[in-house]
């Protein structure tokens, strides 16, 4: 599960015509250049969520391409220039169980009543995926009007596809589809239930609309929280992943280390990214 926060929490990416069409282009085209695999997608008015595989080892370049030009066009539409994004880097959480993916899939797609703004995903004015998108065709996505070239490198349309994730690939698309819909519906009631017992009113769908881009919400903003790197229910299973997170960690600084000595020719451990691709040193496969 993939998150960026826009600067100070300001409205920036608030629904619209525009900026909905802005991000699933965006999306779209990050996701054709590195092969990564969409599942899901929210577009809150101040952050993003989305639900990815990866299959090849370029979330980096997928996230480069998806903030730039999100950042780019958003920016153009509102007539600003400085950054767009909170100064912290994008977080990625590692979902390791099929149980562990629905269940982000379901924050994800429950987000807009969670915050108190709307009665159900399918209301939600903003950028939204569908849970039974996975069992639909391909839709073509135009390129916005704004910031882009007409005659740019940047293709006229890109095609946007949800798929299943992996872990759930015993599934047909349509079983899928149904089941996701299925908890989705449930987790939304029990979203209600608990709105309800805490006396909280909804925004609405209208009011959302109307908020100022460079607002912020007036609530406390946590800050100094843990940046998890996995999301996993296992007790077990998670204290071996962490367990290999921390290994790998252990080798990179090592090989770090002996590079920066001289050693040019240094193996880094797999799962390296920017140093296979950017210095002349050997690497184990990413596969």
């Amino acid at each position: 599960m993939v998150t960026r926060r826009c600067s100070e929490r300001r409205f920036f990416l608030r629904p619209s015509a525009i900026v909905n069409q802005i991000f699933t282009y965006c999306i779209a085209y990050a996701a054709e250049q590195t092969g990564v695999l969409l599942h899901a997608w929210a577009v809150m008015s101040n952050h993003y969520h989305a639900i990815v595989t990866d299959p090849d080892g370029r979330l980096p370049e997928f996230m480069a391409h998806l903030n730039r030009l999100v950042g780019k066009c958003v920016n153009a539409e509102l007539g600003r220039f400085e950054s767009l994004w909170s100064p912290e880097h994008y977080s990625a959480v590692r979902l390791e169980t099929k149980e562990d993916v629905l269940d982000k899939l379901l924050y994800v797609l429950g987000n807009p009543l969670q915050a108190a703004l709307v009665e159900s995903w399918s209301q939600w004015p903003g950028a939204i995926s569908d849970p039974r998108a996975c069992a639909k065709a391909a839709v073509k996505v135009g390129r916005p009007g704004v910031y882009f070239r007409d005659d740019g490198l940047m293709p006229e349309k890109v095609k946007l596809e949800v798929t299943v994730p992996p872990c759930w690939e015993h599934l047909s698309t349509k079983q899928f589809a149904t089941m996701a819909a299925k908890h989705l519906k449930a987790h939304e009631a029990e979203l209600r239930e608990k709105l309800a017992s805490e006396k909280r009113e909804l925004l609405g769908r209208e009011a959302v609309k109307k908020q100022d881009p460079f607002g912020y919400p007036t609530g406390f903003d946590p800050k100094f929280e843990l940046n998890p790197k996995l999301a996993c229910k296992n007790k077990w299973r998670r204290e071996e992943v962490l367990q290999r997170l921390k290994s790998f960690l252990d080798a990179y600084s090592e090989a770090w280390k002996q590079f920066k000595q001289g050693a040019k020719d240094v193996l880094f451990p797999a799962g390296t990214y920017w140093m296979v691709r950017h210095a002349k040193c050997a690497a184990v496969s990413l596969e």
